[in-house]
């Protein structure tokens, strides 16, 4: 332990030093460039490649873990001392894997917590008081529906359209299986997931927060927002491709399960780690977040969107927000399965940012989820509706209002939401749907590529 001591000072040190310089740390990339050109460095860098391919601090050799740990600290005492990633760049997955090359090589315990690579995030405008962000919802009366609100200003958004048009598709179908027709796909996870980052990544805040953040007052605003990154596909496990009716919900897998596969890519061991570090609770701050950053935490959640540990809505009776897993046969691992879990469902600072996102917090709903009581009609015992209420357009019909009626649950259209057609009914996105169903459902009623003129130009 001896000699670890020397790499591991090395390794708060450049911590420490990270967060002081905040925005201002080196990118992990041209420090990378200027090594390259050092033969000291460059020869020190080529040893931690070696260790990185060998399994790093997993070497058996205590010899070579001591050289590979050695290397590492004398590169972060030097040309990569203090550097970090910028989120969301084109060199983002690079920036991360020279991070984790450096790093990885000095954790003494590699399923412990991790620091966040990222640098710090600056207060923007969206982290000022939400009195300002309210401003720009088009009504104020008491029964607007704000998510419906977000889903419009998407829709008149080119950019916002265009990239919500593309992670629609990919989580509604997927290639065509053999011997199938051209209409019948399935659910290509990863290309879903995939898309939806792109989605949160290259947009500004201020459309998709208002997407995902919406404030409700009502259990069908509450199901729009809980359909927002389509989880049917993104966050429940695939549909068998020949459902069986009245199957039970697919059982909930360990939650450790969704970590371990996370922590073993780079982009999202380092999304989560940066979620951990921005939405740390604190009871000595009015937020409840250690750095007390709303906004920051927000983003930092946004972030694991579209990776193995997906976070989304429980139900349409709450703002509660987890991954689709479980501690059930946890063994020895529950306490640490249980911590993982808590993260998200008993994190004071999150639930605040969500429920404080546009300074309209959530009125409390009629019905929480009570497994001993009956729930209101026209909703599952697991807080699923029954039925979404259609989206109306207005007299003029499908050219004026720009979408057709249907589909409520999940896109926006202008008009507000009414009592069901007999006709157009959608249907909510739950597992036990197959996405064929889902695929034609949407279709039908036509809102999911309704535009001016009903044409497949994009998605709301």
């Amino acid at each position: 332990m001896a000699g670890l001591r020397g790499p591991l000072v090395a390794l708060l040190l450049d911590a420490l030093v990270a967060a002081t310089l905040g925005p201002g740390a080196r990118d992990c990339l041209r420090a990378g460039e200027a090594c390259t050109s050092d033969p000291t460095c460059s020869a020190q860098w080529r040893t931690l490649r070696q260790c990185a391919a060998g399994g790093g601090p997993a070497e058996p050799d205590p010899d070579a873990r001591g050289r590979c740990s050695g290397a590492a600290g004398a590169l972060l005492s030097t040309h990569f001392f203090g550097c970090r990633c910028r989120r969301d760049t084109k060199e983002e997955k690079q920036c991360l894997g020279v991070y984790w090359t450096l790093h990885q090589s000095l954790l003494p315990d590699p399923s412990g917590p991790d620091a966040s690579p990222y640098e710090p995030p600056v207060r923007g405008p969206d982290s000022v008081p939400a009195a300002s962000v309210s401003a720009g919802w088009q009504s104020e009366a008491p029964g607007a529906n704000r998510c419906l609100e977000a889903a419009q200003a998407c829709q008149a958004d080119g950019g916002c359209q265009r990239l919500r048009a593309r992670y629609v598709r990919a989580c509604l179908r997927g290639p065509p299986r053999a011997g199938a027709g051209a209409g019948s796909g399935s659910c290509a996870r990863a290309r879903c997931r995939r898309a939806l980052r792109r989605f949160f990544g290259r947009l500004p805040p201020a459309l998709t927060h208002r997407l995902l953040f919406c404030p409700c007052r009502g259990h069908h605003c509450a199901e729009r927002r809980r359909q927002t990154i389509v989880p049917a596909c993104s966050y429940y496990p695939p549909a068998p491709r020949r459902p069986v009716p009245h199957a039970a919900a697919p059982e909930k897998p360990n939650c450790l399960h969704p970590r371990d596969a996370c922590r073993r890519t780079h982009l999202c061991r380092s999304r989560l780690a940066d979620f951990q570090a921005l939405c740390q609770p604190s009871p000595t701050t009015p937020t409840a977040c250690l750095n007390d950053d709303q906004a920051a935490c927000r983003r930092a959640y946004v972030g694991l969107l579209g990776t193995p540990v997906t976070p989304n809505y429980v139900d349409n009776a709450s703002s509660s927000v987890a991954p689709w897993c479980g501690c059930g046969a946890s063994g020895n691992r529950h306490d640490e399965c249980q911590a993982f879990l808590h993260l998200f469902t008993r994190n004071p600072c999150l639930q605040n940012a969500i429920e404080a996102f546009g300074d309209h917090p959530a009125a409390p709903l009629t019905w929480q989820r009570d497994w001993g009581s009956r729930p209101p009609k026209g909703t599952r015992p697991d807080g699923l509706l029954r039925r979404a209420r259609p989206t109306q357009v207005p007299a003029g019909g499908r050219g004026q209002g720009g979408l057709v009626r249907g589909c409520g649950a999940f896109v926006g259209a202008s008009g507000s939401e009414r009592g069901p057609h007999p006709r157009f009914r959608a249907r909510p996105f739950v597992p036990t749907h197959s996405f064929d169903s889902i695929y034609r459902a949407l279709t039908r009623c036509g809102a999911l590529w309704g535009g001016a003129g009903g044409g497949r130009g994009g998605a709301t």
